[in-house]
């Protein structure tokens, strides 16, 4: 249903998962809560209309000694 729901929408359903490719297991510290892509890198999964509200895009913390991770899509 959800691969589904993702290919209905015409978004890759990579979109959940990429994050949790081996590469990336050194983020698995606790400090760590997530992940996230780069503007441009949505658009490449499907994701339309991510909008910068304040250019130039930059990665900040989710929270005070928690953060989030670049997922680099090729």
């Amino acid at each position: 249903r959800e691969l589904e729901f993702y290919n209905k929408i015409g978004v890759k359903s990579e979109l959940v998962t990429l994050g949790e490719q081996e590469k990336y297991q050194v983020y698995d510290e606790d400090i760590y809560v997530g992940w996230t892509y780069r503007p441009e890198s949505f658009e490449s999964l499907g994701v339309d209309n991510v909008k910068v509200l304040s250019p130039p895009w930059k990665l900040i913390d989710y929270k005070e000694n928690k953060r989030v991770f670049i997922v680099e899509v090729n």
